[in-house]
């Protein structure tokens, strides 16, 4: 974003002082397992399944901007709840429009919640402004858990149907994530930093819209909405800081996107600032009140981030099938032998997946001419 942001990417270093948020990217042709990492959801130090890599402390990779909102005092400005939100509005909508490229394909990830909505609204008030060649193509792209208010809400936006579509709808829930699990060669890639949680829905479901949807040769934006509720429903800076903290030490922090271009607005610093410098408090229902300021019809939606899209069965065929890759891997057979997985009924976090996206990429490494030291 050209503006300041929020960094809730995780960033790396090598022992050269190269630093990134492409891991892979950082490692030298020549590695040493560290035997005693494990994938984590959260991770618990800077340690990495390489001793040649580490994760850059979360105090060395704040922007002057960040450090400067969390010493931000409190209450400084006076001003009304309706001015308030008026301010977050037009903030959110100058965001949108600063990053906006309307000669892009623009991929929308979007839920039921109120986050997505405020981003979809604010970008259809540019559109009937700007009109269709400021809009460009878009296509706003869902999990199919929250497929029924997503589409209601798709709707009662004025969207039309071509512009929005459910991420494999009306496939069998038990081959929902096949593909995603069993692509072993290209699994790593999806990944970044093995993970105790095999899929990436930042990835799958732009990379689904980019061969299915886009035209060839199409340059790919992609949006997202999350980190709403973390930057405006934060009471104060410091609060905010140790949400960031979590995120930044967690899988999501890590996890690649599928695009040319990813565009978080819900990151920007002068919404944060906003947000913690009014003298109105609404804590979380900051989020709400906005919704119902932007437009009272788009607030009676259900919000349903209640369950896990990921919950999807896991049957026995496909543990079998899963459990063959990684036996017949350079790390299923030099570094952790006869490993075999805790066999979950659904896809969740799991020690074992941490094991199996490690052993996608070493294989990718092995076979690109990596040295690997046990």
């Amino acid at each position: 974003m050209k503006d300041p942001t929020i960094r809730f990417r995780t960033l790396f270093v090598n022992q050269t002082g190269q630093i990134g948020e492409d891991y892979v990217a950082l490692l030298p042709g020549r590695l040493t397992l560290d035997r005693n990492w494990r994938a984590q959801r959260f991770f618990d130090g800077v340690g990495t399944l390489f001793k040649e890599v580490s994760i850059v402390p979360l105090r060395n990779a704040e922007t002057p901007a960040m450090q400067a909102l969390w010493c931000e005092p409190m209450e400084v400005r006076q001003e009304t709840k309706d001015e308030l939100l008026a301010l977050l509005a037009s903030r959110l909508r100058r965001v949108v429009a600063d990053n906006w490229r309307p000669e892009a394909c623009k991929v929308i990830l979007h839920s039921s919640g109120l986050d997505s909505r405020l981003l979809s609204w604010t970008i259809k008030t540019l559109y009937e402004e700007r009109g269709a060649g400021w809009l460009g193509q878009v296509l706003f792209v869902c999990s199919i858990r929250e497929a029924g208010e997503f589409k209601k809400i798709m709707r009662y936006e004025g969207w039309s149907p071509d512009q929005y579509h459910v991420s494999f709808e009306g496939i069998d829930p038990a081959n929902y994530h096949v593909d995603n699990l069993t692509d072993f060669p290209d699994l790593w890639r999806r990944m970044n930093l093995p993970s105790v949680f095999p899929l990436n829905f930042f990835w799958h479901m732009p990379r689904w819209a980019a061969i299915e949807r886009l035209p060839a040769g199409h340059n790919t934006q992609v949006w997202h909405a999350q980190w709403g509720n973390t930057v405006l429903e934060s009471p104060d800076g410091q609060r905010c800081r140790h949400a960031v903290s979590l995120h930044y030490y967690s899988i999501l922090g890590v996890r690649p996107v599928y695009a040319d271009e990813v565009v978080v607005p819900f990151t920007d610093i002068e919404l944060a600032r906003r947000a913690f410098r009014s003298s109105v408090k609404l804590g979380k229902h900051l989020r709400p009140a906005l919704v119902k300021h932007l437009d009272p019809g788009l607030a009676r939606f259900h919000n349903l981030h209640l369950g896990d899209d990921c919950r999807m069965p896991m049957p026995g065929w496909l543990w079998d099938r899963v459990e063959r890759l990684y036996r017949d891997s350079w790390y299923g057979r030099e570094v952790a032998p006869g490993l075999k997985p805790r066999r979950d009924k659904t896809i969740y976090f799991n020690d074992w997946w941490g094991h199996y996206t490690a052993a996608s990429l070493c294989e990718h490494l092995v076979k690109n001419g990596y040295e690997i030291t046990l």
